[in-house]
């Protein structure tokens, strides 16, 4: 769940002013080569944890035929591999300081769960059965030094871990908020307090997963039909009413940013009161940027809401919440989570109602070819990422980010949600400015607080642009005086060889430029510090 720090809650809000552009394209030059000294996360990184276990057919099925034992065997490595991975994560999550398993592993990681992957089982002795076990899992870049076991060739490393013994018929029971694993010994598991004889060793190894590159959000795409619809939902919390807090200054700083309400003020703004509205400029098109906020309710503050406490608020929660998966393009959550458990939006001390769990994401109505951005901003909702992917209209991966965390994070802030935010609506001259994966996820580390080791990350991230979304690529190389005369917000004009002065766009690397041209530094002529990467021809010609 999210955890809050009382000396994490002072904040302060301000406003910038946007600041006169200056045209200082006259003054790039690119630097020779040589010179410069589906998850993207500035802090944290992706592993893979692989090894074998077994499954026991039940004693039943001794005369049964050979395809039928296979069949049954298939069915027990489904429920297995959820097992091992429950284990797993329990050994290397972090725990709240009033754990009940505290001092059990505990290295900053949590388990992408449903990204397992298992071998078919193979017949050990006619009722054993072996299989290949592996799943993916995010963690801090130096998870490697920090788990204890044997290195193995390839940079990983190999440990063995302690898994429950749960029976067949218990590995079966997964109804929601009733599944196996909610109850003890399994909830908090510590094998040190388990007899032997209910617990088993299994060898794992560990090995760090290619790291995606960065990139830029989709503005472009999200940009395309003048019109970006948001949805921030708050869920209920025990923290004083964060909930109630965090909305209201949500809604007090967007209007004191000019965003325009439906109605004078917090207190008479309802589910059904209609977005706070503001309107952007990119590329010389106007931009309008339609904010809806949800929360419960709270009588005694005289704020109206669905009642949280009961089933039928917490019906209204959720359903508000499917609305803004199906329609908006933008939706964001403040409120409590972990693993497997999604979406807390209603008391889920008094009602099952309001869980919008990790097992329901596959089912949300979702549009397939709209692109969107999920903010899931709870404790630990990095195995989010892969449920979306779950989900037949984002199963491509290619019209959805998923912004998670790897960690606990602060239910004494709403900064996360200003954050992406004003990623979208931010202007510097009258122009929306483009921010970097890099960018976000670092700033939402930051706005955890000190006392956080909060790790956010983006799934889906090797779709977005590795070019400026902003730019125009048929621009490249036009002939250039001014930033001005490259036409789109994100052209530059800069100094490609001593003779020739050419628009360029930036990028992150190689692959965000058009075949001819390569991704290359280009730094200050005067200072010679580097500014940006730019696509420039690679024969630092223009025809």
């Amino acid at each position: 769940m999210k955890r809050t720090l009382a000396l994490a809650l002072a904040a302060t809000l301000s406003a910038c002013g946007a600041p006169v552009e200056v045209d200082d394209t006259a003054d790039d030059v690119i630097v020779p080569e040589g010179k410069d000294d589906n998850f993207y996360s500035t802090a944290a990184r992706e592993y893979f944890f692989s090894g074998q276990s077994t499954v026991t057919i039940e004693d039943t099925l001794a005369s049964a035929t050979a395809a039928a034992k296979l069949g049954r065997a298939r069915e027990l490595v489904k429920l297995k591999n959820v097992a091992i991975s429950w284990f797993l994560n329990q050994y290397i999550i972090s725990k709240e300081d009033d754990a009940s398993n505290v001092s059990y592993g505990g290295f900053g990681a949590i388990v992408k769960f449903d990204s397992e992957v298992a071998s078919d089982p193979v017949s050990v002795d006619g009722k054993t059965y072996r299989f290949d076990y592996k799943v993916q899992a995010g963690g801090t870049k130096t998870l490697l030094t920090k788990i204890p076991g044997t290195s193995v060739t390839g940079g990983g490393k190999r440990f063995d871990l302690e898994i429950g013994k749960v029976a067949n018929a218990d590995l079966a029971k997964l109804d929601i908020n009733n599944e196996w694993y909610r109850s003890a010994p399994w909830s908090d598991w510590d094998p040190s307090k388990v007899s032997a004889d209910r617990k088993e060793t299994i060898s794992i190894t560990v090995t760090p997963q290619p790291a995606s590159s960065d990139s830029w959000l989709p503005y472009d795409r999200l940009f395309a039909d003048g019109k970006v619809t948001i949805g921030v939902h708050f869920g209920w919390d025990y923290h004083s009413r964060y909930d109630i807090i965090g909305s209201r200054n949500l809604y007090n700083w967007l209007v004191s940013q000019g965003w325009k309400s439906p109605v004078a003020s917090y207190e008479k703004l309802e589910r059904t009161s209609g977005p706070l509205t503001k309107t952007v400029t990119s590329n010389g098109k106007s931009i309008r940027l339609e904010l809806s906020i949800f929360h419960p309710g709270d009588a005694s503050q005289n704020v109206p809401g669905p009642d949280p406490d009961t089933a039928e608020g917490g019906k209204v929660l959720e359903a508000d919440m499917r609305e803004s998966f199906k329609s908006r393009e933008v939706i964001v959550f403040e409120g409590h989570s972990g693993p497997l458990y999604g979406f807390a939006l209603a008391n889920w001390r008094k009602t099952d109602e309001g869980d919008l769990d990790d097992s329901k994401i596959p089912g949300l109505e979702m549009p397939r070819d709209t692109f969107q951005i999920v903010l899931a901003n709870g404790c630990d909702t990095y195995a989010l990422g892969q449920a979306f992917w779950k989900n037949p209209a984002k199963a491509d991966k290619q019209n959805l980010n998923v912004i998670t965390s790897t960690s606990f994070s602060n239910a004494g802030t709403d900064e996360s949600a200003r954050r992406l935010i004003r990623a979208l609506s931010n202007q510097t001259a009258g122009k929306v400015v483009p921010v970097k994966v890099s960018e976000l996820t670092a700033g939402l580390d930051a706005d955890q607080g000190y006392w956080f080791t909060t790790m956010y990350g983006v799934h889906g991230a090797d779709a977005n642009p590795r070019y400026n979304p902003m730019s125009d690529a048929s621009k490249l190389c036009k002939p250039c005086t001014t930033q001005a005369s490259c036409g789109a917000d994100g052209n530059r004009c800069t100094q490609i060889s001593s003779r020739v002065k050419g628009c360029t766009i930036e990028c992150v690397d190689d692959t965000g430029c058009p075949t001819g041209y390569a991704c290359r530094a280009v730094a200050s002529s005067t200072t010679r510090t580097l500014k940006t990467k730019q696509c420039v021809p690679t024969s630092l010609r223009c025809n």
